[in-house]
């Protein structure tokens, strides 16, 4: 009887171990040509990469002078992102007015009664706000802070200081660098991938 157990098992596991090494051999294969692929591709989109940072400067030179944007960035965006935007508008020709990263609080739904208060305190004369969420609310604050529209008076720079300032206390955003001096002609809205 254990001799027969023991023939069993032995005949058993050699016809198994076949089956098996066979499907992890296929397996391997699939996996090693899938890992070539994205290799392939890696390496390609690297090339079209650098060759897009090479003409990056020659196509959108000038095409901006006289320009100024407010840059504005959601929680997630890295530095080197925004550094990299910032840097093609200014070989653009624009100048970076502003560069207001926001806060996950800003983005925060249980935040959204104290967002809407704020933009109820910090409402620029003259301007109505949206009936809407308190997060709207503020976002149509900074907007009208930040950027110029064709056809309005400026916001005075106390009132851009104020709303800036409010929104940083609170945590809602972070202005890198000085606070602007004068409203953008243009913005960008920086968001993670």
């Amino acid at each position: 009887v254990f001799l027969a157990l023991a023939l069993g098992l032995f005949l058993g596991s050699t016809t198994l171990q076949s089956t098996v090494t066979n499907n992890l051999h296929k397996q391997a294969k699939r996996v090693i040509n899938q890992n070539n692929a994205l290799r392939s591709q890696i390496a390609e989109l690297r090339g079209e990469q650098t060759m897009v940072a090479g003409l990056a400067p020659y196509s959108v030179q000038d095409r901006l002078a006289g320009e100024s944007v407010a840059v504005v960035s959601a929680p997630g965006v890295s530095s080197g992102d925004r550094k990299n935007v910032e840097t093609t508008l200014q070989q653009a020709g624009a100048t970076v007015s502003a560069d207001v990263q926001l806060q996950p609080g800003y983005l925060d739904p249980t935040q959204d009664a104290e967002l809407g208060g704020l933009a109820s305190q910090l409402r620029l004369p003259g301007h109505s706000l949206p009936s809407a969420n308190g997060s709207t609310q503020v976002s149509s604050e900074l907007a009208a802070v930040l950027t110029a529209r064709p056809g309005r008076k400026p916001v005075s720079n106390a009132n851009v200081d104020a709303t800036l300032s409010a929104l940083a206390d609170g945590k809602f955003i972070k202005v890198s660098g000085s606070s602007p001096s004068h409203q953008a002609s243009l913005a960008v809205l920086l968001v993670p991938a």
